[in-house]
């Protein structure tokens, strides 16, 4: 080993000599007592196997085992004190008004409505990972380690991180103290999705990490976004790709879907809030955080929640400099262990009617009627409405003609054609409540509940699986992907349902390009009505559901989307919340979650991997062109860049190709891992003829049910020709007497 005098020499240089590390006075003194501890050890011998003039060899092999864990220790000791900086800026933005608590219609106010108010729980989460990563930089500044991945592979430093945890095995993983003894033998899922997988209990639980398909790529390989492509060269601010490749000058409307229907972009979303939700940092009190509203060079200094979008001064609409987008809240694949910076899903993995019936305990609670199996619903104009939340919630006009909407997901305020849908399945959750609890007396709340619970989360699975997704992905890539229903059981309990960043940060958004400008509503003759409302007058503002919701309902399923295709209506991209751009802020996203370039994922599915922008086989010429003038190389592509630009991969697909694999993972992964999947066969799934059942119930019979609508087709995905309408009475419903409780 190294003699004691070369050991000090080398933590001084890695900790006292360098001023990037800021270290505070106690921990200096740590510092040097633990040197001092060091000089006086003389066990540190000279290792005669390592060579003094070899520069290759690891830093950790020139130190004892008890020194790079002492070295591990003091850089956690000094996270804390950074955390505590932290703490005092966050404080002070508060103070002075920098951070504001929810409410008003600007856009981050507005943007703010749409995300979790996670509580304790996420603060602790917060601030543990920022000591981790903290204390990761520290190692790293200080050249402790010759590259991240080596400092990953160090067992003391490993030693250190699990210590500091505290709840971690021998082997480094977390403990869990969740029993799985109830749900593995319950035929019912829980809340939080916890025991679904009896191995890996927390596999697509509430709050939990997202996983990768890739390993994240940050600018310093471990928490800083991605803006410097290949070359070295900066990446093109978000809002610029988005306005020179995403948006169609020409027509800045946008074609309609010549088949689709506005229900297929609605279902689309609701299925998001379904299984995916990815919560924002916060400020004090949970309060909104303020970027844009800070002067450019404090601004940056805010890294740890703020990474706003350029705005460059000629640009079309926007006179600002600067967009805001807040950090996702940070946690850490694995607490035992140093990592990189994750993104948690805060909802359920599963496709599970969380959107309905949330995703835990105390709002499930909150929402059910505690009588005779039913959800909490009020009479409003003459009929049920979903119950009341916090005016907070979303934006009432005055005089206050409406209320704030509780649902399973917070989301739900945020447009009409979302709030429907919710409301929909309330409704029709309690229709078959109240069926069973009619055929069957004996049965108490709790058995009505979550047997009519799990009916619906199947429905909802069958939809999207049967209609929704072979629509988009189309029919070649469902039978390559084996998303097909077939008689064999799909459970496979190694396949992990967790939700793909990759997935919740940009391809399930390809259809924000299917969001129409404006509402209408039709009477019972299917005719458009005189008042029209355009998209960013309703965000938020929950009127249209509680006034003639059926001939809402009507326009829905019955009127087109916009074609899916590169390009965004200024409904989303200039006017989002009074003041985004939907498409820039996927992009930024996609770069602040570590998101590789486009090609990566090309390379992932098996594509043909471009060399230069002239070799995008997927793109046509006029988007080559784009992204050729955004881009300084073809691999600095954003993912949701080059894969919206993308021709649609089959003539019934609705995507391009490297989104059709990539989503198609992801369901895969969905249908394989979830052990309650529908088409699995009791305890956990159906008879077959209850199966039978929910496989001929359509989406459109639910609408016909609780919307008292009489003629509707039976796709509700597609326009329907006046030949496709047919008599509500024809389609089949749930028999309820299929399902024998007692």
């Amino acid at each position: 080993m190294l003699p004691s005098k070369a050991v000090v020499l080398l933590m001084c240089c890695l900790f006292l000599g360098n001023a990037r590390s800021k270290l505070t006075s106690d921990v200096q003194r740590e510092l040097e007592k633990i040197l001092q501890e060091l000089m006086d050890n003389e066990a540190a011998e000279e290792d005669p196997e390592i060579s003094e003039d070899n520069d290759d060899i690891d830093i950790t092999s020139r130190t004892s085992r008890k020194d790079t864990y002492e070295i591990a220790k003091a850089a956690i000791e000094e996270a804390k004190k950074q955390l505590e900086e932290e703490f005092l800026k966050r404080n002070e933005y508060y103070i002075n008004g920098t951070d504001r608590l929810p409410g008003g219609e600007t856009a981050s106010s507005m943007a703010g409505l749409n995300d979790l108010q996670y509580g304790s729980e996420g603060e602790h989460e917060e601030n543990r990972t920022l000591i981790a990563l903290f204390a990761t930089r520290i190692l790293l500044d200080n050249n402790f380690n010759s590259s991240f991945e080596r400092l990953l592979e160090d067992k003391n430093v490993t030693r250190a991180f699990s210590e500091e945890e505290g709840e971690c095995d021998n082997n480094n993983e977390p403990i869990s103290h969740l029993s799985c003894s109830d749900a593995n033998k319950s035929e019912y899922r829980t809340i939080n999705g916890s025991c679904n997988n009896i191995d890996n209990p927390l596999w697509g639980v509430t709050f939990t990490a997202q996983i990768r398909i890739l390993q994240a790529e940050y600018d310093n390989e471990l928490d800083s976004p991605r803006t410097t492509g290949v070359n070295g060269v900066p990446l093109p601010s978000a809002r610029t790709v988005s306005t020179n490749v995403l948006r169609n000058a020409s027509d800045i409307q946008t074609p309609n879907d010549p088949i689709r229907s506005v229900m297929a972009m609605a279902w689309g979303q609701f299925l998001d809030h379904d299984i995916t939700e990815t919560p924002m940092s916060h400020g004090r009190l949970d309060s909104n955080v303020g970027c844009c509203v800070l002067p450019e060079k404090k601004r940056n200094t805010r890294e740890t929640q703020c990474f706003a979008i350029k705005i460059e001064p000629n640009d079309h609409h926007f006179t600002t400099d600067c967009m805001d987008l807040v950090r996702s809240l940070p946690t850490r694949e694995n607490p035992c262990k140093p990592g990189v910076r994750e993104q948690i899903n805060a909802v359920t993995a599963f496709i599970d009617g969380s959107a309905v019936y949330g995703s835990e305990d105390k709002l499930a609670k909150r929402l059910r009627l505690k009588s005779g199996g039913a959800m909490r619903t009020v009479n409003a104009n003459g009929s049920k409405v979903l119950p009341e939340n916090d005016d907070s919630a979303c934006v009432l006009n005055t005089p206050k003609k409406a209320h704030c909407l509780l649902a399973g997901d917070i989301r739900v305020n945020e447009n009409p054609f979302l709030g429907s849908l919710h409301t929909a399945f309330v409704l029709y959750h309690n229709k078959l409540a109240e069926r069973f609890a009619t055929t069957n007396s004996s049965l108490t709340d709790e058995e009505i509940y979550q047997m009519t619970r799990k009916i619906i989360g199947a429905i909802i699975q069958h939809v999207t699986f049967s209609a929704w997704l072979p629509d988009v992905i189309g029919a070649d890539a469902m039978k390559k992907y084996q998303l097909l229903s077939t008689q064999t059981d799909p459970y496979k309990r190694g396949t992990n349902p967790s939700i793909q960043n990759e997935f919740s940060t940009a391809t399930l958004r390809h259809g924000h390009s299917m969001v129409i400008t404006e509402l209408l509503r039709l009477n019972d003759r299917f005719e458009v009505q005189n008042q029209s409302f355009p998209l960013e007058n309703v965000f938020f503002k929950p009127d249209l559901l509680f006034e003639q919701v059926p001939q809402l309902v009507r326009w829905i399923s019955t009127f087109p989307c916009k074609k899916t295709d590169p390009f965004m209506v200024e409904a989303v991209q200039d006017r989002l919340f009074n003041g985004l751009d939907l498409a820039a802020l996927n992009i930024q996203r996609g770069r602040e979650h570590g998101l590789p370039s486009y090609t990566k994922y090309r390379k992932l599915c098996n594509l043909s991997i471009p060399k230069d922008f002239d070799d995008l086989e997927d793109h046509i010429d006029l988007l080559k062109k784009k992204l050729e003038t955004a881009y300084d190389h073809v691999d600095d592509i954003d993912l949701f860049a080059g894969a919206m630009s993308e021709k649609n991969s089959a003539d019934d697909a609705n995507i391009g190709n490297t989104f059709s694999c990539l989503l198609a993972l992801q369901f895969k992964a969905l249908k394989e891992g979830d052990r309650y999947w529908y088409e699995r066969n009791g305890p956990e799934g159906f008879s077959p003829a209850q199966l039978e059942n929910i496989q001929n119930v359509r989406l459109s019979k639910i609408f016909c049910e609780v919307f008292g609508l009489k003629d509707i087709q039976e796709n509700i995905f597609r326009i329907p020709k006046i030949t496709d309408l047919e008599p509500c009475s024809d389609l089949e419903g749930i028999d309820v007497n299929l399902w024998n409780l007692k």
